[in-house]
């Protein structure tokens, strides 16, 4: 495989193949060569364009268009002198500040302690900053006596050993240690400047020394030695001795201490030019910037202690160049009659070429040529340092349309055109090929002098002869596809062509080159993630594949495309590489649609892709033109134009400062500011805040419009925003609690700032406050004091009320005992009233018994008697009669002898217990025979019976009965025994 480590002009492309040609060819080719490396080792062969130019339009800073005068404070932040007053830019806002009287600010300067002072019409002072980010001017004319005050303008201000000079036409105002001096100009002041700690003076008619100490001039020389010009302006040339003297009119002058008079070195205009120069500035680079009246800004170098025109700044928004500045960050701020614009001169990326498609650059005979979709541009021939402009380029005529690719061959340049190809010089065309589009020549391997033409649908062959003639042989037979992206291989005839939509071919010539004796055709079935959007390039020493997967290197034992593990590291999968470009140990990439590059000498290699965001989406898809002079320079092909990009070998470069400036609150309807610097004590704001607004920005970047900031608040997100161009913030309704916002900003061409913060504190509502939380423990404290309080009450509530609980189911218990009891002894009782009615029953059966045997006895006595009177009337004997009389007597006696109802009384009252009590309870006045009569119908009776106990006849039982319902109210309804039997019982 052959190395990749081919020559820098190689790189250029200044040689594709060196012919087999005359001695002298060859030497010359040499000698080139080894210039270009002592060049290079020398680091000057570095080739860049146009820096960016900003412009400032009244839609961005809403003021007067001309400027005055610009100085920047230790912040970064400029002020710029207007006719409005002083405009002050912070890199991402304009502010206005006017003057009291408002005049136009003509001179500004931020003294050593960083103090912007500014002068104007009958006025000069201070700008303030506030805490809260506001500018505010304040005036110093009270300092100076009232006849001093009518100075008209102040042009110049300068710091010098601890003074502040203030300088108009007519007089200069000093200030040290608070007091004021009054140096009254004899001459007018013209101008004034402050050098190697010394102020020139330029009056009418001469250039003076002045000692604001003890107000001595010393004079230099006449500006009459000036050629009749008028003095501009003075600029320290090498040593502190030597001055280069400018006039108006265009002529530099060479002057020092030593000398009598200045001696002129050189013009910048021509003579009797109607152009004039207006002002001019040294920078920390030592190049010399003029601006003129009408044609913009020149740019001058000292190079081996002699002046050389640089180049010009053609596309300033106006030509006529009122004052220039040279910021910290070393750019330029130009100060126009209608505008102002900022030149980054620090910007590693340049415009040589814009308004065309850039398909191929070649540098050759110090002079570069395009492929665009115009046709070929040329520029003027160039010498050290090379930088190149728009105005440097012309159209070479014949080749207008789209052009592919530059080569040199024999020393002619080949283009490789839509319509053919062409030899091209600076002037002219001429076609050698027309049949059909051609993309590129590719040397043929192992065949010196032999090209394959790559055209839109297949392959050709040329022939370069000695004569510096191009013969075309044939077209090769067997392959159709377009040969655009063809490579080598280290196999002889045999390469490799990508075809963007159908994959990868490897074909095999014959000798002779007339056609293809072998074809290969590669898909996604051998490896490849697809057969869309594959490339092959030369990587080191050997053939890559780019894919949209990944990268692939061949395998050619298994003939398979397998994951390159080197780069897929250092690269990704997730994103296409379509070009691969190395230049020593920097290595060129194109990643979907952004440039980038990387260091492959390192061993966790970093991809750099900052410097060029402004370039994403600008490049040609699959025609990327990326040409590399150095490892640190590099010709970009865009869509847009030609870039070069230059990394300037510097120390390393510290992150800028990035700051807030305002900071705002908005509670209901008004509105509020905070102060800009966090302090030690969070920023306390109340809970009905609505919004909080940070306005912030980053003085300092080279890259003033394309910055990007990112954002993350502390207490409220996790993580940091997405980036974005707005440089606000507006957080609405942020819950009570700490908060810091941390914020961070880049630019487009790679720089960074540091991170700055801002804590606050969001208070919460008045029952969320300290105060309120103490009242709220102190009123938790006494809840539960009181709770706990409720609480032993209800414990003991119930515990008594257990208590009581148990004491009523203890006498429950005991009732339910006592109940128990009871029932045993009520059926005790039961038992025994059963046994006595049980004894009452037998007893009255027994009573029942002995009153039935009573009336038996009575019946049969009754009978007896009755007997006996028959016998009695029968008998006829005295004796028997008498004896039967006293039987009749005695049998008298004893039926009506009441013993034995006395005694049925007193056994009925044992058996029914106060019956006759409650029967006379019933009816008081109830007489004995009533009594003895309801005690014998209780017991059930017949009247029958009764009436033999009674000794009375039934129908008289009949009448008793009747007469004692009567009188205890029986209805005729109730039976006797059953009202008896409720009597006894209710007993």
């Amino acid at each position: 495989m052959k190395s990749n480590n081919m020559s820098s002009f190689d790189y250029f492309k200044i040689v594709h193949a060196i012919p087999s040609v005359k001695w002298l060819k060859v030497l010359s080719f040499f000698l080139l060569h080894f210039y270009g490396q002592s060049l290079l080792r020398a680091g000057e062969l570095v080739i860049n364009g146009t820096p960016p130019i900003i412009h400032f339009s009244h839609a961005d800073y809403n003021g007067d268009p001309q400027f005055w005068a610009a100085c920047q404070d230790h912040n970064g932040v400029m002020y710029f002198g207007n006719n409005d007053g002083v405009l002050i830019f912070e890199g991402e806002n304009w502010t206005k500040v006017h003057l009291p009287n408002n005049s136009s600010v003509r001179s500004l300067l931020v003294s050593e302690d960083g103090v912007v002072f500014a002068g104007g019409f009958n006025e000069f002072g201070r700008v303030e900053r506030d805490m809260y980010g506001q500018y505010h001017y304040v005036s110093m004319v009270h300092l100076v006596r009232p006849e001093n005050r009518n100075f008209t303008n102040i042009w110049s201000i300068h710091e010098l050993n601890n003074t502040l000079i203030f300088r108009s036409f007519s007089q200069i105002i000093t200030f040290q240690n608070q007091k004021v001096s009054i140096i009254q100009a004899s001459n007018n002041y013209h101008h004034s400047e402050v050098h190697h700690g010394q102020l020139f003076i330029h009056d009418d008619t001469s250039i003076q020394l002045l000692d604001v100490a003890t107000t001595s001039y010393t004079k230099l020389f006449e500006t009459s030695k000036l050629g009749g010009e008028d003095y501009l302006a003075m600029l320290p040339a090498d040593n502190d001795q030597s001055f280069y003297i400018l006039t108006k009119q265009g002529s530099i002058y060479e002057w020092s201490f030593n000398q009598a008079s200045p001696h002129l070195i050189t013009r910048v205009l021509p003579k009797n030019a109607t152009n004039r120069l207006t002002c001019a500035i040294k920078t920390k680079s030592k190049d010399i910037y003029i601006g003129t009246l009408s044609e913009n800004i020149q740019r001058w170098t000292i190079h081996k202690g002699r002046l050389k025109y640089n180049t010009n700044f053609p596309e300033t928004q106006d030509n006529t160049v009122l004052a220039l500045y040279e910021s910290q960050e070393g750019n330029i701020w130009i100060m126009l009659n209608q505008g102002l614009d900022y030149v980054n001169l620090k910007s590693p990326l340049t415009n040589l070429f814009k308004n065309a498609s850039i398909s191929d650059v070649l540098f050759y005979k110090n002079k570069l040529y395009l492929a665009t979709n115009q046709g070929v541009f040329v520029s003027s021939e160039k010498t050290l340092p090379y930088n190149f402009s728009q105005n440097d380029f012309t159209k070479i005529p014949g080749v207008e349309g789209q052009a592919w690719h530059l080569q040199v061959i024999n020393e002619q340049i080949l283009c490789s055109h839509d319509r053919g190809i062409f030899i091209i010089d600076e002037t002219s065309a001429t076609q050698i090929k027309s049949d059909n589009g051609v993309w590129k020549l590719h040397p043929v391997t192992d065949t010196p002098m032999h090209y394959f033409i790559c055209e839109y649908d297949g392959l050709s062959l040329i022939e370069a002869t000695e004569q510096n003639n191009f013969i075309f042989k044939q077209k090769i037979q067997g392959f159709e596809e377009s040969g655009r992206d063809i490579m080598s291989t280290d196999e002889k005839n045999v390469y490799w062509i990508c075809h963007g939509y159908k994959g990868v071919f490897r074909i095999k010539t014959d000798a002779d080159h007339t056609h293809i004796v072998s074809l290969e055709h590669y898909t996604d079935k051998n490896g490849l993630p697809s057969s869309y959007n594959v490339n092959v390039h030369q990587w080191k020493d050997e053939l890559v594949f780019t894919t949209n997967k990944g990268i692939f290197s061949f395998n050619e034992n298994n003939k398979n495309f397998e994951p390159h593990a080197r780069l897929n590291s250092i690269l990704g999968t997730e994103k296409n590489i379509r070009q691969i470009i190395t230049k020593g140990a920097i290595v060129w990439v194109i990643i979907d649609t952004e440039l980038a590059y990387f260091n492959s000498s390192l061993d966790t290699p970093v991809i750099i892709r900052a410097p060029f965001l402004s370039l994403k989406n600008t490049f040609n898809r699959s025609l990327e033109c990326i040409v590399p002079i150095t490892e640190n320079n590099v010709l970009i092909g865009t869509s847009l134009g030609l870039f070069a990009y230059h990394e300037q070998k510097e120390a390393a470069k510290d992150t800028v400062a990035l700051q807030f400036s305002s900071i705002s609150c908005t509670i209901k309807d008004s509105t509020f500011l905070l102060p800009i610097e966090s302090l030690e004590t969070p920023e306390q704001l109340p809970f009905n805040s609505t919004e909080i607004k940070f306005c912030y920005s980053s003085p300092l970047f080279q890259d003033k419009t394309n910055v990007q900031y990112s954002y993350l608040l502390e207490g409220h997100k996790r993580s940091w925003s997405e980036w974005k161009n707005a440089s606000t913030i507006n957080f609405n309704h942020l819950n009570s609690g700490n908060y810091t916002l941390r914020v961070k900003a880049r630019s487009m061409s790679g720089e960074y700032s540091s991170e700055t913060q801002y804590n606050f504190t969001i208070a919460p509502i008045w029952y969320r406050t300290p105060t309120a939380y103490f009242i709220w423990v102190i009123t938790i404290i006494s809840l539960l004091f009181w709770l706990l309080h409720i609480i032993k009450r209800i414990i003991r509530y119930e515990k008594e009320k257990t208590q009581k609980e148990e004491r009523k189911l203890q006498r429950v218990l005991e009732l339910e005992l006592h109940q128990l009891k009871l029932e045993k002894e009520h059926q005790i009782v039961l038992k025994n009233k059963k046994k006595l009615e049980e004894d009452v029953i037998n007893k009255s059966k027994e009573l029942v018994n002995y009153t039935m045997l009573l009336s038996k006895k009575h019946e049969l006595m009754t009978e007896i008697q009755k007997e006996l009177k028959e016998i009695n009337n029968i008998a006829r004997n005295e004796t028997i009669k008498t004896h039967l009389k006293k039987l009749f007597r005695r049998i008298e006696t004893s039926l009506n002898d009441e013993q034995f109802l006395l005694l049925f009384e007193t056994h009925f009252e044992r058996v029914h217990e106060n019956f006759f009590k409650s029967l006379k309870k019933v009816c008081p006045d109830l007489t004995q025979k009533e009594l003895r009569l309801s005690a014998l119908i209780k017991m059930e009776l017949s009247n029958k019976e009764i009436a033999n106990i009674q000794g009375i006849s039934v129908r008289g039982i009949e009448t008793a009965r009747y007469r004692l319902r009567k009188k205890i109210n029986i209805s005729s309804d109730e039976h006797f025994a059953s009202f008896f039997n409720k009597i006894s019982d209710n007993i």
